[in-house]
């Protein structure tokens, strides 16, 4: 048997996978071993092994939601959901069944105060092959450029989407 994509490493006839074992040995979290030395599903997971939070959406509050939904779509290059169609009010980029599995929806929503002045708590990581060509593009779309960092071997840009929310992208 081949070595299982994940770190897997193959014993006898069986992968590490196989035994529910995980790369370091360790029984993975819902399997246990039977008699044999294979894994066997549990029928109920044990509330410790559950996940308790997925990611669903990432919201922005905003001054103009249709505005800064194209911004981000284009950005992302996925498209803006139509149902409910973008407004002034509320836009979304990522349609449940239209997008990778994996893929969270962006919400975007109109609220009545502004942006404070304030450093974004939260903000969005972009990763890309060449972050000064993907940098540029950014800036064409409406972007501004606020600083160029490089730590530790790390290096990425902040930018400030078109409402001035702090977002970055890292890359060579």
């Amino acid at each position: 048997m081949a070595p299982v994509i994940d770190g897997s490493m193959t014993i006898g006839a069986f992968s590490r996978a196989d035994r529910g074992l995980g790369a370091r040995g360790a029984h993975l979290p819902g399997r246990r071993p039977s008699r044999s030395g294979r894994s066997t599903s549990s029928a109920t997971p044990r509330p410790e092994d559950r996940m308790t939070a997925t990611l669903s959406n990432i919201t922005f509050d905003c001054a103009d939601a249709a505005t800064l939904a194209g911004f981000w779509s284009q950005v992302l290059g996925r498209p803006l959901s139509t149902s409910p169609a973008p407004s002034e009010y509320f836009a979304s980029i990522g349609e449940p069944g239209h997008d990778p599995a994996d893929a969270p929806r962006w919400f975007f929503l109109k609220v009545p105060e502004p942006k404070p002045a304030t450093k974004n708590r939260v903000h969005v990581d972009l990763a890309t092959e060449d972050r000064e060509v993907e940098v540029e593009r950014l800036v064409a779309l409406g972007a501004t450029r606020v600083d160029d960092q490089d730590e530790l071997g790390l290096r990425w840009t902040v930018l400030r989407d078109p409402e001035g929310n702090e977002f970055c992208v890292a890359g060579p």
